[in-house]
């Protein structure tokens, strides 16, 4: 899940739905925090690499108007 507020140009989402039935699951947005943890996570070790804030790693990679998510939500 790469829904999030950053413009990637070259993604390919590919996925699958489960359900499970273990106590305490609540369906697919159970994970969406860690997911979305995971990616901030990547980011900062992107901007590290390349010797960026990371503040200003999001700023240049935000969505802008107009742009789309990975989903191709507006």
């Amino acid at each position: 899940m790469l829904t999030s507020s950053y413009f990637v140009p070259n993604i390919l989402v590919t996925s699958r739905s489960s359900t499970r039935t273990t106590r305490g699951e609540r369906g697919p947005r159970s994970r969406a925090a860690q997911t979305h943890y995971a990616v901030e996570c990547a980011i900062d070790l992107l901007a590290e690499k390349m010797g960026i804030d990371p503040l200003e790693f999001r700023r240049r990679n935000s969505l802008r108007p107009g742009d789309t998510k990975a989903t191709g939500h507006v």
